[in-house]
């Protein structure tokens, strides 16, 4: 019998219990260990005792051999791990083949609701979790619902029931985090500073920052020593986010946007928390703490060159983590100005789906479960990276521990805010806006205000 699960439609303790299942250490089994899928690879033709064994409802796909199209956006760190993966995968069941295609994360979001709506669908894709994207695609119906596997893999014990409601939606799309589970995501992120140590040390700076104010102190150390305390590319808008949502976390009360993001009757963008926070990111660019050309700087060409030094602090997330693990590089959750534990914006990676159109949904759900299950968990996590699954392990005074026990801090008592622009089906107002806050050309209240505004015209359709 299939385990269906309860949610409440309101999940105010939905990221604190995500984050502490994702930094635990693996001490679980893995149920994948034990579970058969239903979808088996062809059987081969000079191996009777493997066509016995075969299940009697694989029907024709004993016979052929079978391609999965896949679709994503991981063009980072991930993409060789996935690539390794797919090639374990294709080993382990011959007959196999998974067509993996990838596109950079601006061009995935602009055409992927086309591309997977169209009539020939890939059969396995990435989403984006929130309003945007994958509410749109559940309630187009291409996405597959994956609650009839959750027993069959042990998804609710890898990840934690929790952790899954962030892949979660209503079958109309209208309510995230309410509803059938229709993906997996490989990682999770933080969105946090990193920090050079060389530099650090060299200035006489003491990191992590016990205080907001230290770490304000920090940034006018740096400026008269003549080093850019912080670097930012812009030019793509959503890089100036993570920058915002910072100092957003360290000033504004977290449960606040945590309800906002997912559309809590009440909540508003329209705060003086808020406010708060983009009047101090505007002062620090007048102040000359952030690079003058932030706005007309790409996110990968201003990754390198905090990699190359350049900068005291770097606002990103995560998934960099593989990228900077081997420089002298750390990584904290900022301080909030109450002396609170630290809220931080953070998510599950984007989700992979299975499409409700493949020919193959059994093998297309045992192909996403073995890229995000706790083998791969220890696979993402030698890399670096932060798995999902419980199951990986950081070492000891490493850039991913750094991370995990941000993570933990996070947990320990503060929130887990979920993107603001998963609250939008379209982002600009808040992504456009933030440059212009940058650029001093609006003012904190109106930039609040307009987002408040789009925010509600959305919700009233």
């Amino acid at each position: 019998m299939i385990k269906t699960r309860k949610r409440s439609r309101r999940l105010r303790v939905l990221a604190p219990l995500a984050a502490i299942a994702l930094v635990a250490a693996a001490c679980g089994d893995d149920d994948d260990d034990d579970a058969e899928p239903a979808d088996e690879p062809a059987a081969s033709e000079d191996d009777p005792a493997a066509e016995e064994d075969a299940p009697a409802d694989a029907g024709e796909e004993s016979a052929e051999e079978i391609t999965l199209v896949m679709i994503d956006n991981e063009t980072g760190e991930l993409s060789p791990i996935f690539d390794a993966r797919i090639a374990e995968f294709e080993a382990a069941n011959p007959g196999v083949t998974i067509e993996r295609n990838t596109r950079s994360f601006a061009d995935y979001l602009d055409t992927i609701l086309l591309t997977v709506s169209g009539d020939d669908p890939p059969d396995i894709f990435q989403g984006n979790a929130g309003y945007t994207v994958d509410g749109p695609m559940v309630e187009a119906g291409v996405v597959l619902n994956l609650d009839p596997y959750e027993e069959q893999y042990g998804w609710n014990a890898l990840f934690g029931e929790s952790a899954l409601q962030i892949n979660s939606f209503s079958e109309d799309g209208q309510r995230w985090g309410d509803g059938p589970l229709w993906g997996l995501s490989p990682t999770n992120e933080i969105v946090g500073v990193y920090y050079n140590k060389t530099i650090a040390a060299d200035l006489g700076i003491e990191l992590p920052p016990a205080s907001f104010e230290d770490f304000e102190a920090s940034l006018a150390t740096a400026a008269d020593a003549e080093v850019l305390p912080i670097l930012a590319g812009n030019i793509d808008k959503w890089p100036g986010g993570h920058l915002y949502n910072v100092v957003q976390n360290a000033i504004a009360p977290g449960q606040e946007n945590y309800d906002w993001v997912l559309r809590t009757e009440g909540a508003s963008f329209a705060t003086q928390g808020n406010i708060d926070a983009a009047a101090k990111v505007q002062e620090w660019a007048n102040a000359g703490y952030i690079n003058d050309d932030l706005n007309g700087l790409s996110y990968d060409d201003s990754t390198a060159q905090f990699t190359n030094g350049e900068a005291l602090y770097y606002f990103a997330g995560s998934w960099l983590v593989g990228a900077y693990q081997d420089a002298e590089i750390g990584f904290f959750a900022m301080p909030r100005v109450d002396g609170e534990p630290p809220a931080a914006t953070g998510a599950l990676s984007s989700p992979l789906h299975v499409s409700s159109s493949t020919d193959h949904p059994d093998l297309a759900v045992e192909f996403i479960d073995f890229l995000t299950n706790a083998e791969a968990a220890e696979v993402l996590s030698a890399a670096g990276q932060l798995p999902a699954a419980t199951g990986g392990s950081t070492g000891e005074g490493s850039l991913a521990a750094d991370v995990s026990t941000a993570l933990g801090q996070v947990a320990a008592g503060g929130v887990l805010v979920p993107y603001l622009d998963f609250a939008l089906a379209d982002a600009d107002p808040i992504v456009a806006g933030l440059q212009e806050i940058f650029a001093d050309r609006v003012s904190p209240e109106d930039y609040v205000n307009d987002v408040q505004s789009a925010y509600e015209a959305e919700i009233a359709g």
